[in-house]
């Protein structure tokens, strides 16, 4: 894999976002290898663009597909063999950018898909026991052709070949995903209709029943399973917020049955 002197890599960064001008350059500024910056833009209303482009970045106006078909369609986007997908709210620790300056020009050669370590900071705080906040392996980093998106409106993967070689990068990405409670809610409360609207597109029926006796169930799991106890009250709040979204995602789909039965 050919590799410029100034340590520029053949590797397309991505980025989707919208309102996103307070991370976005923290987020572009992390991966400094990479010889191409894309912000795949939609529809913001503050300066997420200007701020975008003053960080080298091309940034490109699209109208919202959902996750999946987004990511989907910005690769066609990217002019080199490899490609990087972030989001705004993610970026590289110092330890990962020297990670990946040490070993990317040779796992460029060596690998097909890249999993990377992410740590979230929740309210302010960094987590350390709540799962998947403390410790989510994701597919980040691909060669074209060698792992797809799922085409999900929401929760969308990144899925490796099964031909493909893979390698894990054990430095931590940072993921600064909610700034408050309130924040945590509105987030919450957009993945709503995202999940209920493709659960009813697939035809799966609310269980209304079950959701609501599957409460106590999902809090033990997501307090003690999960360890969402063991880092104290943001722990705790972050644990409960899940669970309420996990409920009313279900009264969502209930809700959008009831309207097609009465329409």
């Amino acid at each position: 894999m050919d590799e410029r002197s100034d340590g520029v890599l053949p590797l397309s960064l991505i980025v989707l976002c919208r309102n996103e001008e307070a991370a976005i350059g923290r987020c572009l500024d992390s991966v400094p290898f990479a010889a191409e910056k894309i912000v795949i833009d939609s529809g913001s209303t503050d300066r997420t663009a200007a701020v975008a482009a003053a960080h080298g970045a091309i940034v490109i106006d699209r109208a919202w597909l959902g996750f999946g078909p987004m990511r989907r369609r910005a690769e066609e986007d990217a002019s080199h063999p490899w490609i990087l997908m972030l989001d705004a709210d993610e970026w590289m620790s110092d330890e990962l950018q020297r990670q990946c300056r040490d070993e990317l020009p040779g796992l460029l050669e060596r690998a097909d898909a890249l999993q990377l370590s992410r740590r979230t900071r929740y309210c302010g705080r960094m987590m350390n026991h709540y799962r998947p906040f403390a410790r989510d392996f994701i597919w980040r980093g691909y060669r074209k052709g060698f792992a797809a998106w799922t085409p999900d409106q929401v929760h969308e993967r990144l899925r490796p070949a099964p031909h493909c070689r893979t390698h894990r990068l054990t430095a931590p990405l940072i993921h600064d995903s909610y700034a408050s409670v309130t924040h945590h809610q509105e987030k919450a409360c957009r993945y709503i209709d995202l999940w209920a609207g493709q659960r009813f597109e697939r035809g799966r029926k609310p269980r209304l029943l079950w959701t609501f006796l599957a409460v106590p169930a999902y809090l033990f799991r997501d307090l003690v399973i999960r360890g969402g106890l063991l880092d104290g009250w943001p722990g705790i709040i972050a644990a409960w917020v899940t669970v309420h979204s996990s409920v009313m995602k279900r009264l969502r789909l209930y809700e959008l049955y009831r309207d097609a039965r009465g329409s």
